[in-house]
């Protein structure tokens, strides 16, 4: 919405009926477009969104001969700027071998794309990222999209 000016331009304004018109539009339009932007905004929230549909699809590629390493990731978030990171964490073990997932993930992950124990495949972030990444990020683009047009 356009804001508007009414009145004699170019002279003194004084006792002219000056008016205008959408301010307080404008400004409305203004503050949910910096509400937006805040951390817990729009931004925020489609990270949120990525990395939580990531680790989904990722669980589900994860190979799982005793869970241990499907269990061990997390998701971190980062409010300040909004950014999400998952990791293997370092306090859970392979009941079995009593090791560590992060020391054998790698391992996994240097196999490349082959089918891993009971399903998943051993190299689960990228084959993650490979297929199901852009879907992943197209419609986090999307929710921003939408999100900036419906304030216009």
């Amino acid at each position: 919405m356009p804001v508007s000016i009414f009145g004699a331009m170019g002279q003194d304004y004084r006792g002219q009926g000056l008016s205008i018109q959408g301010l307080q539009q404008a400004q409305q339009r203004n503050l949910r477009r910096i509400a937006g932007l805040e951390p817990g905004g729009i931004r925020g929230q489609a990270v949120q969104w990525g990395a939580g549909e990531f680790h989904r699809k990722l669980t589900y590629n994860t190979p799982y001969d005793t869970g241990a390493l499907r269990a061990s990731r997390r998701i971190t978030f980062t409010a300040s700027v909004p950014r999400a990171q998952i990791t293997d964490t370092h306090s859970s073990y392979n009941p079995r071998s009593k090791t560590p997932p992060y020391e054998y993930d790698v391992y996994l992950h240097a196999r490349g794309y082959r089918p891993g124990l009971r399903g998943g495949i051993q190299a689960s972030y990228p084959y993650t990222m490979q297929h199901e990444g852009q879907r992943i990020i197209d419609r986090m683009q999307k929710m921003i999209r939408d999100w900036w047009n419906s304030i216009r």
